[in-house]
Order: C-alpha cells, then sequence, then structure tokens
C-alpha cells in the first residue's frame, strides 16, 4: 500500500477463515491496510460465535463504536458458553474457544465503548487472559464498567466453586488489565475508588479465591494523584471497623506518574503489609523525585513484616524516581534482612523514554524542574555491603544500577564481591552472587573498567557458586586499556579445586573443565560495552572482541547497536 492511502482492503477474507475455524489460525492482527469499520467488525462478531480456534484478537488502534463493542463481547461470551459436547464433536477442546488476548478501539473508544465490552469480563472463559485498553479515552464511567465486570466475575467463580455444576478454573477469567495513558483516570480520586473494586471486592480469605479474577493491573501514564493511589489500595489512613481484603493482585505498575509524592509511598508501603501482601512485581519507573526516598523508605519497611511465606516482592522498579544515598540506607537493611526475598531490583537514575516526551511536549512539571538524585558511589557501596553480609541467603538475582553516577573503582568492584568490607578478599563468603549486574551509563573510565575486571577474577577464585551471566558496561566512558583488563581477566585461567565444576549452558551440572582450571565468571554469556571510546579505536575488534569470541565462544561480546539490542532482547 502506498504511504499515506487510504485502507480500501476489507476483512471478508479473514472473516471467511474464521467462520471455516481453520486449526491453524489461533491469532487474528488487523494491520493499518485492512478496512475496519462498523460493518467489518459486526461480519467478524458473528464468524466469532462459532469459532473455538481464535485465541488472540489484536483490533488496537482501529476505531470501535460502542455498538461494534457490544457485538464483540456478546460474540465472546456466546462462543464461550458452547456445549463441550458440541466442541468436541468438531475436533476443538473447549478450553479452545477462550480468548488469551484482546486488544481493541483506539483514543476515541472512550467510557462508551469499555461500558459495552464489559459484559465479556464477567463471564467464565469468554476473556481469561490479558485485555489491552491503553491510550483509549477512558475515563471515571469506564473504569466504573470495567471494575464492575471484575467484581461480578469474581461473584461468578465463587458461585460455581460453591454450587453443583460444573466448575471453572480461576483463569477462566480476566487476569491482566492494561489502562495505562488514559490520562482522564487521573485528576481526582473518582476513578481510582472505582478501579479500587477490582482489586478488593468480593476476595475471600480462601487463598485459592484470592487467586481468581485480574493478577495484573497497570496504570502508568495515567496523570495519578497520590490521593488517587491511596484510595486504589484503600490506605486513606481512616480507621476502618471491617478487616481488610487482601487483593490477589500480582503485578502493578503505576510508572510515568509524575505527581506522586511521599503521601503515595506511604499509601503503598502500608498496603503491601496488608491488602497487598502478594504483590509480586511493583513498578514506579518514571515518577520523578517527588516520590524518591520516599518510596524507598516504605517499600523496605514492608519486607520486615513479611514473614509469611510468599509474601514479599519479587521485583521493585524505582528508576527515574530520584532514589539517592538515604534511600539506598533503607533498601540496603532491607536487603540484608531474611525477610526479604526480593529477585530483581532497578535503581536507574533515568526516568525513560516516557518522561523525556512529556517534559519535551508540556514544558517542564514540578517533578522535572527538580533534578533527579541519583545513589553515587555512597549508594553503591552501602548495597554492596548489604548483598555482601546477606550472601548466604540473598535472593537478588538481577541489579540495575544504570546512570546512578557512581564513578568509583571501589563502588563498582564491591557490586560483585560478597565481602568488599575486608579489603577486597571474599575468601570468606561461599553464598551465590548476582546473575545480572548492569551498570551502563556511570563514568567508571578505565580505572573502574580495571577494578570490575580484578573483582570478576576475584569472586570466580573465591566461590564455585559464581553465577553472574549478564554484565552491562555501556557508556562507562571505558577505553582500549580498560576493555583490556576486562579481556585478560575474562581469559584468565584459575586453579581450582577436584570438587568444582562447571555449569553447562542448560543448567546442569558439568564435567570438570580442562587441566583442571577453569576462566573467571565461568557463566557469563553477555558483556555490553557499547557507547565506550574504546570501541572507537581500531584495534578494540581484534584486542578484545576477536580474543574473546575465539577463546568464548558461548560469550556474546555486544559493542555495536545491533548487538546491544539483540543482548537487551536475551536478557528479557
Amino acid at each position: 500500500m502506498a504511504w499515506g492511502a487510504r485502507a480500501n482492503l476489507g476483512i471478508e477474507d479473514l472473516v471467511a477463515r474464521v467462520a471455516a475455524d481453520e486449526p491453524q489460525f489461533f491469532a487474528l492482527a488487523l494491520l493499518p491496510s485492512r478496512r475496519f469499520g462498523d460493518a467489518e467488525a459486526a461480519a467478524l462478531a458473528a464468524a466469532l460465535r462459532t469459532n473455538t480456534g481464535i485465541a488472540e484478537l489484536h483490533l488496537g488502534g482501529r476505531k470501535m463504536s460502542a455498538e461494534s463493542a457490544r457485538l464483540l463481547a456478546e460474540a465472546l461470551v456466546e462462543r464461550a458458553r458452547e456445549p463441550e459436547e458440541e466442541a468436541g464433536a468438531r475436533g476443538r477442546r473447549k478450553s479452545a474457544s477462550s480468548l488469551r488476548a484482546l486488544s481493541v478501539g483506539d483514543a476515541s473508544f472512550g467510557c462508551a465503548g469499555a461500558a459495552a465490552l464489559a459484559p465479556a469480563l464477567s463471564h467464565a472463559g469468554a476473556l481469561c487472559g490479558e485485555l489491552d485498553l491503553e491510550l483509549r479515552g477512558i475515563g471515571v464511567e469506564g473504569a466504573r464498567a470495567l471494575a464492575e465486570a471484575v467484581v461480578e466475575a469474581r461473584r461468578q467463580w465463587k458461585k460455581r466453586q460453591g454450587g453443583g455444576g460444573a466448575k471453572s478454573s480461576c483463569s477462566s477469567f480476566l487476569q491482566s488489565l492494561n489502562l495505562a495513558r488514559n490520562p482522564l483516570l487521573g485528576g481526582d480520586k473518582e476513578a481510582c475508588e472505582a478501579l479500587s473494586a477490582a482489586l478488593f471486592d468480593e476476595v475471600a480469605g480462601d487463598d485459592e479465591e484470592k487467586e481468581a479474577v485480574l493478577t495484573s493491573l497497570d496504570l502508568s501514564d495515567c496523570r495519578l494523584s497520590s490521593a488517587g493511589v491511596a484510595a486504589l489500595v484503600r490506605e486513606s489512613g481512616e480507621a476502618s471497623s471491617s478487616p481488610p481484603s487482601s487483593s490477589p493482585l500480582l503485578s502493578l505498575r503505576l510508572e510515568r506518574n509524575a505527581e506522586l509524592d511521599e503521601v503515595a509511598a506511604v499509601a503503598l508501603g502500608r498496603a503491601l503489609k496488608a491488602k497487598l501482601r502478594g504483590l509480586r512485581h511493583l513498578s514506579l519507573s518514571g515518577c520523578g523525585p517527588l516520590l524518591g526516598d520516599a518510596a524507598a523508605r516504605e517499600v523496605s519497611s514492608a519486607f520486615a513484616c513479611s514473614r509469611a511465606p510468599g509474601s514479599s516482592l519479587r521485583s521493585l522498579d524505582l528508576s527515574g524516581c530520584g532514589v539517592g544515598p538515604l534511600g539506598a540506607e533503607h533498601l540496603a537493611a532491607a536487603l540484608g534482612s531474611e525477610g526479604c526475598e526480593l529477585e530483581k531490583l532497578k535503581l536507574s537514575g533515568g526516568g525513560g523514554e516516557g518522561e523525556e516526551k512529556e517534559e519535551k511536549e508540556k514544558g517542564a512539571t514540578m517533578a522535572t524542574k527538580t533534578k533527579l538524585k541519583t545513589l553515587g558511589n555512597e549508594g553503591a557501596l552501602l548495597l554492596a555491603r548489604a548483598l555482601a553480609e546477606a550472601s548466604s541467603f540473598s535472593t537478588l538475582r538481577d541489579l540495575d544500577l544504570s546512570s546512578c553516577g557512581i564513578s568509583s573503582a571501589e563502588a563498582a568492584a564491591a557490586l560483585l564481591l560478597r565481602n568488599p568490607s575486608s579489603g577486597g578478599s571474599s575468601s570468606s563468603s561461599s553464598g551465590r552472587g548476582l546473575d545480572s549486574l548492569t551498570l551502563a551509563g556511570n563514568p567508571l573510565g578505565d580505572a573502574g573498567a580495571s577494578a570490575v575486571a580484578a573483582a570478576l577474577a576475584e569472586m570466580t577464585k573465591a566461590s564455585s557458586e559464581e553465577r553472574l551471566e549478564h554484565l552491562d558496561l555501556a557508556a562507562c566512558g571505558i577505553g582500549l586499556e580498560g576493555a583490556a583488563a576486562l579481556a585478560d581477566a575474562l581469559l584468565l585461567r584459575m586453579p581450582t579445586t577436584a570438587t568444582t565444576t562447571a555449569t553447562s549452558e542448560e543448567g546442569g551440572e558439568g564435567k570438570e573443565q580442562e587441566g583442571g582450571s577453569f576462566s573467571a565468571a565461568p557463566r557469563l554469556r553477555t558483556l555490553v560495552l557499547g557507547g565506550n571510546p574504546a570501541t572507537e579505536d581500531d584495534a578494540f575488534a581484534e584486542s578484545v572482541v576477536a580474543r574473546l569470541r575465539d577463546a568464548r565462544p558461548e560469550l556474546d561480546v555486544a559493542w555495536r547497536s545491533g548487538d546491544q539490542h539483540a543482548a537487551a532482547a536475551e536478557k528479557k
């Protein structure tokens, strides 16, 4: 199709395939070259009523009226109601008629579209996975309609479990709701009060029932206020006569809501101790300096209260929130606690693309006018010492400290060594280290790279449990001298005891390496060096990259733009 030309190709062929219920046709994504209006939506909905194979329907970015949304919802409910014997007669499993992913509408979808689609959320098997309504112009009434549908779904699920009829799995209902970039949800707290029902209403005390409906919610970039977040998690600070309900939520994303401040941090901290005790992933990335150290303090305090198995966060993202040394001190205390089960921690100093775009388009907000604090050398050392002291029980595997103002060679090395307080020797510790460490964007220079190189050799010599797989040193001001030091360390063969074995790439125990020796960081699979002065030197490709690739073919040295994107994708 010519650039800028109108979409004139219809969807008759696609509708025919949906109606024919082709076994291989399980996902439908509508391209811009296809015409899609009310007539096309009605035809597709009619075909879906008897289809059992389509599991993913991606119609996002295409205008859809409320009437079309209503027809689609009815079709999804109808296909989920099909008797199991009919599905079997056509050679399909009943579960195949459930939609796992749905994206519909554009910015004009609005509250009317959301309300028309909502009934599909409350019927078992109609939509059992993710609903993507990002940037759909949804406001308070739309949020209320979606929340009421989720509550009704939970009520229906409980009814099925208690009745004598066929019982449905908790996964038969909506699990993930993406409402990111709907700014009409922000402002006052009314929309958040409506959405809180989806998190807490009709939730009983039984652990199995808690996982019934809606385990992931994304409200990123919705201009939420702190009062709104407090309403969302039902932590207004007022005493309640009824015991708090515990939400089934496992993942909560509140990224790039730049107005959030200490009030929001306190509300989230309280919720993590009780109502959101089961939350596994919390992302506040790009929320700006108004949140800052308060978020680190409040979240850290929740770890000390997480005594029940599986009750702590596993992933925390405070990138672009201005966490400084004070916040690092709180996080260090949490990481040193046996009650902390955190596996992934992101404290990057950058706010990401969303924050940069907001600043360019709308001018400097209160959050962007204030320069973000960073951990610096002091904060990095605090975290390193906490991890070293907790090495025997720490669960942290992935640490991202990119663009945190770390310039000290000592701080960079300490993050790899298990016992930095003992003058660089870590021989007394036998705990497992990190799987991934990201230090990109920190001005480490050649001195820092050389210190990291020495630490790689030292940490491997000290423990056979070393499992570092990903090391990112992109844009750290490293010259050829520092890069060569890293290569030398990674090519170094060191003596080991007869009981030390290498671990195969598949994760199993392998045989002892030839000659009774092994290289530093033997499990390292990705080394990112792009954006450093060394890569501009003609000798870099041969003296560093070629040497490493020849000696360690399993190691991916990413130093060009394409390499770095591939390394990032592989890590994810």
